[in-house]
């Protein structure tokens, strides 16, 4: 059986449902800081900025670098990746501090009300047609009527999206296509009765692994998952079950690298990377460290595969982003992946004929 690409989204793939990106996401909250007149916590916001900024550029830091600072005072140090305070000594032999703890806090608070709203898209009807034409697309390339794609038990959608926007147009899916001969249209998000179950989504659904987590999810002091259509704080609960945490996250080394289930899905990930010859990134700006070094352990294992003589395929990468022939240099260190720019927004009519001239690449 011919097998899927693997397809990636991130911010540039919900830019058509007017959801701003992480990094415009600073900006846009700082603008709300000052129509509130909140003067500790802007001063205190544009200070930090402009300290990241040395770190990792001007125009990189994005709402989850910041989200890692302000969670630094009243969270266990060692989670926080990447090491921003380190960072900033090397480079200016000088410390960030943040002296009142409590306006960080607020601040935190606030960003994670401002992130949730941002994401909880109303206006849907732009979502469907978006991404079903893609959809269509590949269905044809890979020879198979629209259903049978949807339902394609080998289809993985990975995305560092909060938002629910692909899970809105399965959702639409769903009640458009279905029919009494077809198998039901489900996207299967790990839910299971609104508890995550991590056996890897035991059913033949489709998948989509939320790599950064999700709007409307939350951990709780019993050790679940738990979803949740609705915004709640630390504290509330659910069904009784106390919520720690909202499984709204930012690049905590922790998270990263050991903690549940975010390990798992990075780990969920690096093999299906390694396993799929196509890879389908839209809207993607390979800033994210952790996405990254995923990409260059999926290179460097082909690499000595090759070198012990075992058959391993190249693979394609085609990129969908309005820069994505700025992205071209970043990929000539990993000479087993072949990098396909298709510069334009998605959902343009001439970016889609653009992705059609080279849609065959990512079916094998």
């Amino acid at each position: 059986m011919t097998s899927t690409p693997l397809i990636f989204l991130g911010a540039g793939a919900s830019a058509p449902f007017n959801i701003p990106t992480m990094k415009e996401m600073v900006g846009l909250f700082e603008k709300e800081l000052t129509e509130k007149g909140l003067e500790a916590q802007i001063d205190l916001w544009k200070d930090v900025k402009s300290k990241l900024e040395i770190v990792y550029g001007q125009r990189n830091v994005d709402i989850e670098h910041m989200l890692t600072f302000f969670s630094f005072p009243y969270i266990d140090p060692f989670r926080l990746s990447p090491n921003i305070i380190y960072h900033y000594g090397i480079k200016t032999k000088e410390l960030i501090e943040i002296v009142n703890v409590e306006t960080a806090k607020s601040i935190v608070e606030a960003v994670k009300v401002f992130v949730y709203e941002r994401c909880d898209i109303q206006n849907h009807e732009k979502i469907f047609p978006t991404y079903s034409k893609l959809w269509n697309l590949l269905s044809e390339r890979l020879g198979l009527n629209t259903n049978q794609f949807y339902v394609r038990p080998d289809l993985e959608v990975f995305t560092t999206n909060y938002d629910r926007c692909f899970e809105i147009f399965y959702n639409k899916a769903r009640n458009t296509l279905r029919s009494s001969r077809d198998k039901e249209i489900i996207l299967d998000d790990g839910f299971k009765g609104r508890v995550y179950n991590f056996e890897y989504y035991k059913s033949n659904d489709p998948r989509i692994y939320k790599l950064h987590g999700s709007i409307r999810r939350y951990f709780t002091r019993a050790g679940k998952v738990r979803s949740y259509d609705g915004l709640k704080k630390k504290g509330d609960p659910i069904d009784g079950d106390e919520i720690v945490e909202e499984w709204m996250i930012w690049p905590l080394r922790g998270k990263y690298i050991y903690e549940y289930p975010y390990s798992k899905l990075m780990d969920k990930f690096r093999e299906t990377l390694y396993e799929r010859k196509g890879w389908l990134f839209i809207g993607f700006s390979f800033r994210d460290e952790g996405i990254n070094m995923i990409l260059k352990d999926v290179n460097d294992r082909l690499e000595d595969a090759m070198r012990r003589g075992v058959k391993v395929e190249e693979k394609n990468l085609i990129l969908i982003d309005r820069s994505a022939d700025k992205k071209e240099g970043l990929f000539k260190q990993y000479c087993m992946i072949h990098f396909h720019p298709v510069t334009g927004e998605f959902g343009k009519e001439e970016t889609f004929d653009k992705f059609k001239n080279v849609a065959n690449l990512l079916i094998r």
